[in-house]
C-alpha cells in the first residue's frame, strides 16, 4: 500500500474517532470508561472481554434479536499486542485469560457497508462486556461519482471535473458539502479547488428525494503531480465533518512527467497478531496483479517467492491497484503503488499484510 493511501487512512480514521454519532457501552458492573484512563502497570487476577456487535436495522437504540454482525474483526490490544477475535453468526465474540489493565478494542471490517463505532478504552478488571452499535451509511441513499474532462493535463493548467450527486432516500438531505483532500496535501491532490455552495465555508446542497445534481469543480494542477505521472481529486460528500459512512470518490488523469519504472514489495500474513512482520509470515505463491488505475486495465501479474517477495518491473509511471488471486484478501482491503518520481510515495519495498478469504 503507498503512503499516500496509508495516511488518507490514518486521516479518516482520525476523524472517526472524533464523532459522537456512533455509540458502544460496556458493562460490568458500571459503566465503560468514557474519560482519561489509567495505563499503570497490570494487576494479578486475569479476566475477560466479550461482547456483542449489532447492526441497528429499525435504528431502535437496542440489539434486536437478528441484528448481530457476523464476520466482524476485533483487535484488543495493550499496546505490546493485539489479540485478535472475530464475531461468530450472532454478532458476539469473546477473549478470556487477559491480565488486568487497559486494553483498547477496535472493531472493523463490517459485513454490508455497516459503520462501526470508534475504537475505545476498557479498563479489565472481572469479565467486560461490550456492546457495539453500527449504523447504516450515509453512502446507502447518497450516491456521488466523479471524472475529469480531460484524459491529460499539465502542470498548472486547471483541471475541470464533473461531479454527480444522487439521493435514492425517501427524504431531503440537507447541508451536503465536500471534504476534499484530506490526506492534508501529500498527494497529487489538485490544488485551489473551487466548490462552490459544496466549499466547508458555504451552506451546502440540498438533494430532494429520488433527484441528483450536476456540479462543476475546478482545481489547478500541482507541480508534484508530474513526479507521480497523475494528478487526481479526492473526496467525501456529507452534511457533517465525520465522514464514516459517506460516499467517498476518486478521480485521476495523467500528467506526463516521470518515465517508466520498477517496484518490489513483500507479502505476509500477521499470524501471531503482534503487527509485526515476522520471518515466518512471509507468504509465498500468491498471484498478484497490477491494475493501472487511471486505464482500469490489468498491465502485469507476478508471483511471490519464497520469501514473499513480489516484483514488477518497467511499467509505465502512474498509480495503480494491486490485485491477490487465490484465497487472500488484503489485510486493509486495498492495497496500491505508484511509478514515477514523487520520492516516499513511489518508493520500492512496502510490505502489506493479508488475511484469508472469506
Amino acid at each position: 500500500m503507498s503512503a499516500y493511501l496509508a495516511r488518507r487512512f490514518v486521516a479518516l480514521a482520525a476523524a472517526l474517532a472524533l464523532s459522537g454519532t456512533l455509540s458502544a457501552t460496556a458493562h460490568a458492573g458500571g459503566p465503560g470508561t468514557t474519560g482519561p484512563v489509567d495505563r499503570s502497570a497490570p494487576v494479578d487476577a486475569p479476566g475477560s472481554i466479550s461482547g456483542l456487535i449489532y447492526g441497528d436495522a429499525n435504528g431502535d437504540g437496542a440489539a434486536d434479536a437478528g441484528e448481530g454482525l457476523a464476520g466482524v474483526d476485533v483487535n484488543i490490544s495493550a499496546g505490546t499486542g493485539v489479540v485478535r477475535a472475530r464475531t461468530g453468526a450472532d454478532g458476539r465474540f469473546t477473549v478470556g485469560d487477559l491480565p488486568a489493565r487497559t486494553y483498547g478494542v477496535f472493531a472493523h471490517q463490517a459485513p454490508d457497508g455497516w459503520v462501526l463505532p470508534p475504537s475505545r478504552y476498557v479498563d479489565v478488571d472481572g469479565d467486560e462486556y461490550l456492546e457495539y452499535r453500527a449504523v447504516r451509511p450515509l453512502s446507502d441513499q447518497l450516491t456521488a461519482s466523479i471524472a475529469f474532462t480531460e484524459d491529460t493535463y499539465a502542470v498548472g493548467q486547471t483541471a475541470e471535473m464533473t461531479l454527480v450527486l444522487a439521493n435514492r432516500g425517501g427524504a431531503a438531505i440537507s447541508g451536503v458539502k465536500a471534504g476534499c483532500d484530506r490526506s492534508g496535501g501529500e498527494g497529487p491532490h489538485v490544488v485551489d479547488m473551487a466548490l462552490g455552495d459544496l466549499a466547508w465555508d458555504a451552506e451546502g446542497v440540498t438533494l430532494a428525494a429520488g433527484a441528483s445534481r450536476t456540479f462543476t469543480l475546478t482545481g489547478v494542477v500541482p507541480a508534484k503531480a508530474a513526479g507521480f505521472a497523475a494528478v487526481s481529486a479526492v473526496c467525501d460528500f456529507g452534511p457533517g465533518e465525520d465522514p464514516a459512512g459517506y460516499p467517498a470518490v476518486r478521480a485521476e488523469a495523467r500528467v506526463p512527467g516521470a518515465g517508466p519504472g520498477d517496484t518490489w514489495g513483500r507479502l505476509y500474513h500477521d499470524e501471531d497478531g503482534d503487527s509485526v512482520a515476522d520471518a515466518d509470515e512471509f507468504v509465498a505463491g500468491v498471484e498478484v496483479a497490477a491494475i493501472d488505475r487511471i486505464a482500469d486495465q490489468v498491465v502485469a501479474t507476478t508471483t511471490t517467492d519464497a520469501d514473499g517477495r513480489l516484483e514488477f518491473t518497467n511499467l509505465p509511471a502512474g498509480p495503480y491497484d494491486l490485485e491477490p488471486h487465490g484465497p487472500w484478501r488484503f489485510e486493509h482491503g486495498h492495497a496500491e503503488f505508484t511509478i514515477g518520481t514523487c520520492a516516499t510515495h513511489c518508493r520500492a519495498g512496502w510490505y502489506t499484510g493479508l488475511l484469508p478469504a472469506p
